[in-house]
């Protein structure tokens, strides 16, 4: 009791810091230096973050048993470490991306006189085509009167914060001990900076779809059906908000039903190995049911936005396809900047970047490895098989996503919509980890040392690695100045 008592008060004393850098730390230029915004914060804010990780420290090293009052407290150092991800939305006071700007414009379009603002709009409406949902649900938003700009900045909050509890709740179905584990790696390992945009606002929606689709396999059968109607509605809700977020379901969907009936035909030779999924396998209907329909709502809306949207799919399709044989070179580039901007500083924070997605791809293999050897070694060890093993499916068939389009060439676009997906069943895995006894193997006691350093380093890093990247170019590159948007609604 008395060490929950005293996470308490770090963490209230650590939101107080908090809340005197944000009052006192008002950025008010956006200068083409990515380390900018970590060499501005002011020692309020570094002070805040040590007391943070001295409180997570606390919760995940001393065993204690847990109780309601831990569980809160979980929950508020996931939301007080979301509001440290997210800095950005308290030191500064203007819109930071062009696709908010657009979003703004198409919204408030029809309620504008012409020649009200200045805003050079170059490519076709699609708020209005392919994201309709989306595009109802910021207008919605916007009725309640509130600051566009503390909308634009405070979304992604709402959507590492959605992220994060989710991953949290299904840690706390295997070890409630160490659920805190995978709520703070999915968001130290999430560098996607999100905004108001379709393809962030389908990041809330496809959380909550793989969330239904856990719950609906370990549920009893009475059950499923409480489950399966807001399923279905946030299948229909997905597809008209980002279709590339649709794909990606898609994908995961058939994915997941190919494994289940492959290890049901291996399950006479492997039959050890795949037992403990055997029950998973049984229940392959569940996952054919969202699948077929989130096919149909697909096609249907495929068809209904017009057939330049399928001669696009079909096209980058084709692609894909053709680049299995063709021989690809993966290089690092310099990405196209500005000549005013120091490039050489972005491949810096790009090369940061890449540590962090090399670490999440060694991290996954080596725990997903560990797990399996543990449980042929001493099946006992490892509580919740067939719930780690799905994990472990789930984790990386949205991976190989990204692997697909890395290997063929593509990686431009889409890789980093699987990604914090993916992150839901690698925070699992690392919370599976951190509940193993030592005593199974030498390599568990380093690997939870690893995770602690990861996290205490990560935490220090959120400035760099979630900084914006999009706004730092954006008005250099449009050549117009951000717009007060507050006084116009």
């Amino acid at each position: 009791m008395k060490y929950s008592k005293l996470c308490l008060i770090l963490l209230f004393t650590s939101f107080s810091f908090l809340m005197i850098a944000s009052y006192t730390t008002h950025i008010q230029i956006y200068p083409p230096d990515p380390f900018y915004l970590f060499f501005s914060l002011p020692i309020y804010y570094w002070i805040g973050i040590l007391i943070l990780i001295v409180a997570i420290l606390i919760r995940i090293i001393v065993d204690i048993e847990i109780t309601k009052t831990d569980t809160f407290i979980d929950i508020a150092i996931l939301g007080l470490t979301t509001f440290y991800y997210s800095i950005t939305t308290f030191v500064y006071p203007t819109i930071r991306y062009v696709d908010t700007y657009y979003l703004y414009w198409y919204l408030l379009n029809p309620v504008i006189s012409a020649g009200t603002i200045n805003i050079p709009v170059n490519y076709s409406p699609m708020y209005y085509t392919i994201f309709n949902a989306s595009t109802i649900f910021f207008a919605y938003i916007f009725q309640f009167n509130l600051s566009p700009s503390i909308v634009a900045n405070s979304f992604p909050i709402l959507v590492i914060s959605t992220g994060s509890i989710i991953t949290y709740i299904l840690c706390m179905k295997y070890s409630g001990r160490y659920a805190l584990i995978g709520g703070l790696f999915f968001i130290l390992f999430n560098w996607d900076a999100c905004h108001l945009a379709p393809q962030h606002y389908s990041y809330i929606l496809s959380f909550l779809i793989l969330f239904l689709i856990v719950i609906l396999l370990i549920k009893k059968k009475k059950e499923k059906i409480i489950y399966f109607i807001p399923l279905l509605i946030l299948l229909v809700v997905i597809t008209l908000s980002h279709l590339l977020a649709s794909i990606i379901l898609l994908y995961f969907f058939v994915s997941i039903f190919i494994i289940f009936i492959i290890c049901e035909l291996l399950f006479g030779r492997l039959k050890y190995l795949l037992n403990p999924i055997k029950d998973y396998c049984n229940q392959k209907k569940i996952i054919l049911l969202p699948t077929f329909f989130l096919f149909i709502a697909f096609i249907t809306y495929m068809i209904f936005i017009g057939i330049y949207y399928f001669q696009k799919l079909a096209t980058f399709s084709n692609v894909v396809f053709s680049s299995f044989f063709e021989y690809h070179q993966i290089n690092l580039v310099h990405r196209a900047v500005l000549h005013t901007i120091p490039s050489s500083l972005y491949m810096d924070v790009y090369y940061i970047r890449i540590s962090v997605l090399f670490s999440y791809l060694i991290l996954s293999v080596i725990f997903s490895l560990i797990i399996i050897y543990i449980y042929l070694k001493q099946p006992s060890a490892i509580k919740k098989i067939s719930y780690v093993i799905f994990m472990i499916i789930a984790l990386f068939v949205l991976f190989s996503f990204g692997g697909i389009l890395l290997a063929t060439g593509n990686a431009t676009y889409g890789y980093e919509r699987s990604y914090p997906l993916s992150l839901i069943f690698f925070g699992v895995l690392a919370s599976v980890i951190f509940s193993l006894n030592n005593s199974l193997n030498k390599v568990i006691s380093v690997l939870k040392k690893i995770i602690v350093i990861f996290i205490v380093i990560l935490i220090i890093l959120l400035p760099i690695i979630n900084m914006d990247r999009i706004h730092i170019i954006s008005f250099q590159n449009l050549k117009i100045k951000p717009i007060n948007l507050e006084l116009i609604i």
